[in-house]
This record gives structure tokens, sequence and C-alpha cells, in this order.
């Protein structure tokens, strides 16, 4: 009878273990899905915008440069009588920076005067486009909407740039045109990214028409926008959305173009974060079965004393770590080896855990090229200070860093990075808030520091970095801006402020200092106008 007792009281207590590890593990794995689905899904939305935000600089970038070609071209040409000079400089134009697929040279009759290339025989024929006439009426640097073109039907963008004489008369104008279909400065841009979710991306109008898709069947069809959507759009603000579409989810990220009134478009479909959470939950379940079977063992074998130490280690396992609750692990008197075991598995768990969080919380926080702050770090710390009446902001960008790349390679341009930063590393306090927002840009914030103390910071860094000398590195000068935080409402409008009075100082010349109250000497609490993340 005594025995029979005992044996029930095993198989209870072997059931109630059973049952407290499965509802330890489905709290863990209902906690984590509903905790970690939401991080992953904005992790995903907050990567997509930034994408979409360098993607959309960048295009910036090409287009404006395309602009200064045409208008460089247009520039030697002072007469239309030379066809020999408009047909070069044609092929010029194309071959030399490779924007445009083909090269148009127009009379303000609307005729195609010369060609590049020649093989397209256009020449002698009138334009009756839209974009045509749009560009002889402006007379101005033109970018058309996306239009078929009615000589060779191809799904095409306009660039162009008014052609006048010595005496300031009006000829016609030189024009560039970028296949949407085809191979093209776009497809280089857009359909050759490094990403790691498998992202769609698209060049996409106010009104949802795909410009550039790298899926040539995508281009010109419409992508379905609500109206919030498109007020955005409209309004140029950048961003991230969750986009439905009957029973789909789309994660968007959306970057505008200054130029145009083109967005990027970075989506992935909203499945991928079940799909890591699904990933996640099987490695989750099996580890739990181990942990269950066990368990589940070692309270039919030895129910009555293990009982105490197990259901304190079951307590604390299912605790968020910490070094109290690692602390108490360690102090449980686990007095045979098997509940000693776990202990120190649990213990060494939740220790290494510990480490983990921690160095990701410094890793996202942190630029791994350089050391600094990143944009996220940089303003959680920056935010914890607060505002303070004697706080200062300098952003600063490198002069012409482009063109190291271009010239010297990016891992150049990384050793640029590494040494201005350990300039920067030397120059401020240990109570200063040094960053690297992106590419070339950094952000420095001084508290208890005023602008012209800021100033002089400033233009010692200038100083320093213009006259570093670094074998096998190239010379680069700087340029910064600086504002009081007691200016603004927020950091944030501080930081476009400084941006601002960067923007003055690369207007000026590039290589110098400039205040943001000799720019605008009202302070500025709205209206400000957003900087890029990247300059010239």
């Amino acid at each position: 009878m005594t025995a029979l007792r005992t044996m029930k009281l095993n198989l209870l207590l072997t059931w109630m273990s059973i049952g407290a590890v499965v509802l330890t593990g489905v709290l863990l794995l209902t906690s984590l899905y509903f905790y970690q689905k939401a991080n992953i899904e904005h992790t995903i939305l907050e990567n997509n915008n930034a994408y979409a935000r360098k993607l959309a600089e960048t295009a910036d970038r090409v287009i404006g440069i395309s602009q200064q070609e045409l208008a460089y071209s247009a520039s030697k040409i002072h007469s239309f009588s030379d066809y020999q000079t408009m047909v070069d400089e044609a092929d010029r134009l194309r071959l030399q920076s490779g924007f445009f697929n083909s090269v148009i040279v127009v009379n303000d009759h609307g005729i195609i005067l010369a060609t590049s290339p020649e093989s397209l025989n256009l020449r002698g024929i009138g334009l009756q486009s839209e974009a045509n006439a749009n560009a002889l009426k402006t007379r101005k640097p033109y970018i058309s909407q996306p239009f078929f073109t009615g000589t060779t039907n191809r799904y095409v963008i306009f660039v162009s740039s008014p052609v006048f004489d010595h005496a300031g008369n009006y000829l016609g104008y030189i024009g560039g045109s970028i296949y949407l279909k085809e191979k093209s400065i776009l497809n280089q841009i857009i359909s050759t990214h490094f990403y790691n979710y498998s992202a769609n991306v698209s060049i996409v109008s106010n009104d949802g028409h795909i410009i550039f898709n790298k899926d040539p069947n995508k281009v010109g069809s419409q992508i379905g926008i609500d109206d919030q959507l498109k007020k955005m759009l409209s309004q140029n603000v950048s961003g991230a959305y969750v986009v439905n579409h009957g029973e789909e989810t789309q994660l968007l990220g959306v970057g505008n173009l200054t130029k145009t009134d083109w967005n990027v478009f970075v989506y992935a479909d909203g499945t991928l974060v079940n799909d890591i959470m699904l990933s996640t939950i099987r490695q989750s379940v099996w580890f739990i079965i181990l942990i269950l079977v066990f368990t589940s063992l070692l309270s039919y074998a030895l129910s009555t004393l293990i009982a105490r130490p197990l259901r304190r280690l079951a307590i604390l396992s299912a605790s968020k770590p910490t070094a109290h609750v690692v602390e108490e692990i360690r102090q449980i008197d686990a007095w045979y080896y098997e509940a000693n075991k776990l202990k120190v598995s649990i213990s060494a768990g939740m220790v290494s855990t510990i480490k983990q969080v921690k160095n990701l919380d410094r890793e996202a926080s942190t630029d791994p090229l350089t050391g600094l702050l990143n944009r996220r770090g940089f303003m959680t710390l920056a935010s914890i200070s607060g505002k303070h009446s004697e706080n200062a902001l300098i952003s600063l960008d490198l002069d012409h860093f482009k063109r190291v790349n271009d010239t010297w390679g990016h891992d150049t341009g990384d050793k640029v990075l590494v040494m201005v930063s350990s300039i920067l590393k030397t120059i401020c306090r240990e109570t200063d808030l040094v960053g690297r927002f992106g590419g070339e840009e950094f952000v420095i914030m001084l508290p208890g520091t005023s602008t012209e103390n800021a100033e002089k910071i400033a233009d010692r860094i200038r100083c320093s970095i213009e006259q570093e000398k670094q074998p096998q590195l190239p010379s680069v000068t700087i340029s910064a801006g600086i504002a009081a935080l007691e200016d603004a409402d927020s950091i944030d409008e501080a930081i476009k402020m400084t941006d601002i009075a960067l923007y003055e100082a690369k207007d000026k010349g590039r290589n110098r200092v400039v205040l943001y109250r000799s720019v605008c000497p009202l302070p500025q609490t709205s209206g400000v106008h957003t900087a890029s993340s990247s300059h010239a």
C-alpha cells in the first residue's frame, strides 16, 4: 500500500514536472513569437527604409550628374551649322559617362539634327512627343515622365538641356534618353544591390506607376497604394510602411528623389517575418523537448528528493536573465549530481545570454568601421543628455569623398574614414558624443559648449584633417556646420540646422566651418529643410 502510494506520488510529481516544463515552454514560445515578430518586422522596415533612402540618394546623384553633363555639352555647342561637332559631342556624352542609352540634338522646331548612336537613323525627323514639346517650351533643363517614343517605341525617360548661341539666342536642346526596359544606368543602380532580405526594388511615381524594375514586364504597371501613402509621397516624405493588398502584406521602405516626383520602393513580403519566426520556433521546440525528457526522467526517479531544487530551478530558468537571477541559481542547494549539472548549465546559459545581449546592444549602437556611435546610438545618448543651454552640435562632411572612392577605391575610402574618426576621437572630450551617420557624414554633440567654442573646435578638426598626411592615403578636407541645441525644438531639428550650415559651407567653396546663426540669424522652430545624409 505504501509502495503504491509512493508510486502514485512519483507519477503525480512526474506529470506535474512535465506540465510545468510544457507550460513554461509554451509561455516562452508565445512571448518569443509576439515580441520577436514585432521586432523582426520593425527591423525589416527600418532596413528597407534606410536602403530605399540610400538608393534614392544614389539615383538623385546620378540624375544630377547627368544634368551637369548635358549642360556641359550644351555649353560646347553654339551653332547647329557644324554637323560633325554635334555628332562628336553627342557621342562623347553617350560613351564617356554611360548615363544615357542615346543622345539627340534638336533644333527649336523639334527637328533632330544629330544622334548618338547614328544607327538610330533619326536625323531630320520631327519629334511630336510631349517631352519634346515641354523641353522646347520651358527652354530650361528638363526631366520627362516615362513615355513610349514614337520613333523607336521604347519606354524611356528623357533628360535635356537648352542650347544657346554666343548672343544668347535659343537654338534648341541636347537631350539623352534612359531606356527603362533595357540595360541602362538605372539598371545598374537598382538591379545590382546587396541586401540580406528577399527585397524587391522599384522606382515608382507618386501615383503608383512603376518607372523602373529589374523585371521589364513590371515597368509601366500600377502598384496599388492607399490614400495615406499617396499623400506621403506627394509631400516627399520618406519612411517605412506596412501595406496591405487584400490578404497580402508588404513591408515597404520609401526613399524620395528630390530632383523628380519619383520614389524608390524597397519592399519585402510580409510572410518573410512568419518564415523567420517559424524557423526560430522549430529550433526552440527541439530544445524544449530535450529539457522535457531530461526533467521527466529525473522527476520519475527521484521525485521527493529533487522536487525542491528543481522547482526553484524551473522558476528561475523562466526569469529574465540578470546578474541577480544568476546569483540566485548559484546559491541553490543542488546536492546531487544531476541537479548540480542542470544548475551549472542554466547559470552558464544565462551568463552567456547576458553577455550576448550586452554585445548586441553595443553592436547595435556602434559603427563597425570606425568604432564611433552610429545614428541610432548617437540619437539615443543625445536624447538622454537632454536639452542644455550650452549644448552645441557639429555636422561635418568629407569634401569630394565620392572622388576618393572612385579614384582610390572603397578600401582606401574606408581607411580615410578611419583616419578621420581617429582624429575626432583625439580632439573630442570623453563627454562629447561623436557619431558617424553614414557614408562620409559625422555628427558631434558638445555638452556645455557655446557655438563660439564649437566653431573653434570644428576649425581645429578641419585643420588637423587637412594637415594629416599618411602614406598611400589621399589628402582630404572637410566642411562643417554648427548649431546650438537651444535654437531648436529637438535634437533632430538641431541636426537639420547643422546640415543647412554645412550646405552653406559647401556652397562657399568647402574646407570651411559655417555657423547656422550666420546663415539664418533668427532661430527657426519649424520648416527647416530636410538635409540629405550624404553630401557631395
